[in-house]
């Protein structure tokens, strides 16, 4: 719903700095879909959980969005909270990943993750596909 996608957004441009967020003129499915800011969020939460990120403008986005999701089991994020990486990618389930996001900051909240302090970048990128 609309008031879940607010505190999203809020959220992810907290966390990211991103001032993208602010805009609901742009779609969530276009600021996520590769699935980058979702690793870098988990990145910030402990280093090294999404260790390869793509960023190349081809089929390894749904790469990115699947190890996004697997790097939210390892933090403890409750599968009922973790979306179908097709979901995001196609756009299909867009309710579900807002959940997602919002659980994540809701763990933080409670003490149960920490953010570093970090500045929200990336490892190195992986090679663009040929």
């Amino acid at each position: 719903n609309a008031i879940n996608e607010k505190h999203a957004r809020a959220f992810l441009l907290q966390v990211t700095g991103d001032t993208r967020f602010k805009h609901r003129s742009t779609p969530l499915k276009t600021l996520l879909g590769d699935g980058v800011v979702l690793c870098r969020l988990l990145n910030r939460v402990k280093r090294g959980t999404v260790a390869k990120i793509n960023m190349s403008k081809s089929f390894v986005q749904l790469e990115n969005v699947k190890n996004y999701c697997q790097g939210c089991r390892m933090l403890g994020v409750p599968q009922m909270y973790i979306f179908a990486p097709l979901d995001l990618f196609q756009g299909d389930d867009m309710n579900a990943v807002v959940r997602n996001v919002l659980y994540i900051k809701n763990m933080i909240d409670r003490g149960q993750l920490k953010l570093s302090d970090d500045t929200p970048t990336a490892p190195k990128p992986a090679a663009a596909a040929a």
